[in-house]
């Protein structure tokens, strides 16, 4: 039985997919930002995320980069915590000896044989399983089939 995570990250929470020989899982459905201050809720959420990979036996990792268009300039902000989550859930994988994939949109993109934008193609690939599908999981989703066709 194959166990698959798949993460979409926003600067709020984390949106992940369980796929379980292929199949989305209900839950978990996303991780939001533990409460605290910016420097100590890293170590927690490495703890919980860790203790996450464990409790749900993920076997990989597949942790979606996002959608860039070059002329927009991100806010260092959003960034910044986007790219702490995302860090942190490679981190926790890396720690459990759980395989890492980051995968640029164009390679999902390639692998998936899809042209344009990942959300308009998520009906048409991956059915809507459980709550935060559009936005987050639904394109955690298809990171997570793109890195199992790898």
């Amino acid at each position: 039985m194959h166990r698959t995570l798949g993460d979409s990250c926003s600067q709020t929470a984390a949106f992940l997919v369980l796929r379980v020989d292929g199949a989305v899982q209900e839950e978990p459905d996303r991780y939001p930002w533990p409460v605290g201050e910016d420097s100590e809720r890293l170590a927690v959420a490495q703890d919980e995320i860790a203790d996450l990979l464990d409790d749900l036996r993920v076997e990989t990792v597949a942790v979606l980069l996002p959608e860039r268009d070059p002329r927009y300039k991100w806010v260092y902000e959003t960034a910044a915590a986007r790219a702490s989550m995302e860090t942190l859930i490679r981190l926790a994988a890396v720690r459990a000896k759980i395989p890492v994939e980051v995968l640029h949109r164009e390679a999902v993109r390639s692998r998936l044989k899809l042209l344009g934008k990942l959300e308009k193609h998520l009906d048409r690939l991956v059915s809507p399983v459980g709550t935060y599908w559009r936005p987050g999981r639904g394109e955690a989703a298809l990171a997570a089939l793109a890195a199992e066709r790898a």
